[in-house]
């Protein structure tokens, strides 16, 4: 199958970049901070997707109504803002498939923060390879939820059929098939490919360099 495409657009955490060692030294200084235990870095990919409210909830076990979480989070913020990408690296060939799309429009859509999502791809020096990066903001619901992914096609002039929406996770399939989008699973980031195959996305790749294949 080859899709003829306008719009590509990538999820960050899992799928262009590697962020679970930083995710998870901002988890555990939180953790230190508040008395409580440190979570494993391999347990750290089941938490990541929904957001950092989530990722901090699961990942120190702090329901929501616990004021605990509150403070956890500022904590986790604080922290995050200026430690964003001491360990975060990018996964194999994700440097080269955003080269070869170079004449294509692209965009990030991200749950992390936006002005987080904004400073990570400023800090790995590709603010200028994409047409918009956007990160979880009030201006709209996070993903699944299609709104993000709707304002991007319609700010960047792409109609649903010309656009594919590229992640790790569940939330990004959903997201793409919500807003109409074409669909690209990648197993190598924070979801199985057994979780993503159930999906059924128009494209399941284990490395994200296969995409040329699947695009005109």
């Amino acid at each position: 199958m080859k899709l003829t495409l306008d719009l590509i657009v990538f999820d960050l955490d899992g799928t262009l970049v590697d962020s679970i060692g930083d995710l998870a030294d901002s988890l555990n200084y939180a953790a230190n901070q508040m008395k409580l235990p440190d979570v494993p870095n391999t347990d750290m990919p089941k938490y990541v997707g929904n957001g950092v409210r989530v990722l901090i909830s699961k990942g120190l076990k702090l329901a929501e109504g616990n004021p605990d979480l509150d403070k956890a989070e500022a904590i986790f913020m604080d922290y995050y803002k200026d430690n964003l990408t001491n360990r975060t690296t990018f996964y194999p060939n994700v440097k080269q498939i955003l080269h070869y799309f170079k004449g294509k429009k692209m965009a990030v859509l991200s749950n992390k923060p936006d002005d987080f999502t904004k400073k990570v791809i400023t800090e790995l020096n590709l603010i200028n390879t994409f047409d918009i990066v956007m990160g979880s903001s009030s201006q709209f619901q996070r993903k699944p939820a299609p709104d993000p992914l709707l304002y991007i096609m319609k700010t960047l002039g792409v109609k649903p059929n010309k656009t594919l929406m590229v992640g790790d996770g569940d939330t990004d399939i959903d997201t793409g098939k919500a807003a109409g989008a074409h669909t690209c699973g990648l197993t190598y980031g924070y979801r199985t490919r057994k979780e993503l195959a159930t999906l059924s996305p128009d494209i399941l790749l284990d490395n994200i360099g296969e995409l040329s294949k699947f695009v005109i």
